[in-house]
């Protein structure tokens, strides 16, 4: 399994311990200060209240919301060894590789076979994969699109090389189906899964 250097309060709530300690200094102050520092205090610490609230939602709402978030951590980790191995060995950055990893890492060890296939799936498809969900799924997803714009985008899909969003794609369509992860790939495409 890769090693995530993030705390496991971070991985499923989508704020870490650094994010407890300061609500935990601002509700210590709200509680024992008077006059304008109670004010302030107050306000910051129910600020930061809805904060960490708005985050765990964020973080755990949408089905592909639970997948790409996490898996984007597990990528960043293996993204930044792939970089210094490519580095080391005077040689191009391994998409394939690294996306072969986040595979592995989110799946585990104990579904190699499944990774295996869910690679081999991607890098026969590529771009087709991506197109192959909006076209079921775009037009229920967005029935005011017109056929113009719906037609733009699936050919920009169509041209996608190998990346690690398709491999969360992947994961996605796996976990939640095709329509889940048609939401993921428009999510991806207007910005919202950067």
């Amino acid at each position: 399994m890769i090693k995530v250097n993030t705390s496991r309060l971070y991985w499923m709530a989508g704020f870490g311990w650094y994010s407890v300690i300061i609500a935990l200094v601002l509700f210590y102050f709200y509680r024992v200060s008077s006059g304008w520092l109670f004010w302030l205090s107050a306000s910051s610490f129910y600020f930061f209240i809805v904060l960490m609230v708005y985050r765990f939602f964020r973080w755990n709402g949408s089905p592909w919301r639970r997948i790409h978030h996490r898996a984007m951590l597990m990528y960043a980790g293996i993204a930044g060894r792939e970089a210094g191995l490519a580095a080391v060995e005077q040689r191009e950055f391994d998409t394939v590789n690294a996306c072969r990893q986040l595979l592995y890492g989110y799946i585990g060890n104990h579904n190699y076979d499944t990774a295996t296939e869910m690679m081999q799936f991607i890098q026969d498809n590529q771009g087709e994969f991506y197109y192959q969900l909006l076209e079921r799924h775009i037009r229920s997803l967005y029935p005011r699109a017109s056929e113009t714009d719906i037609q733009t985008v699936l050919i920009r899909v169509s041209n996608e090389p190998l990346t690690p969003q398709m491999a969360i794609a992947c994961l996605i369509l796996n976990k939640y189906g095709e329509k889940e992860a048609a939401k993921y790939v428009i999510s991806f495409l207007k910005g919202e899964a950067a």
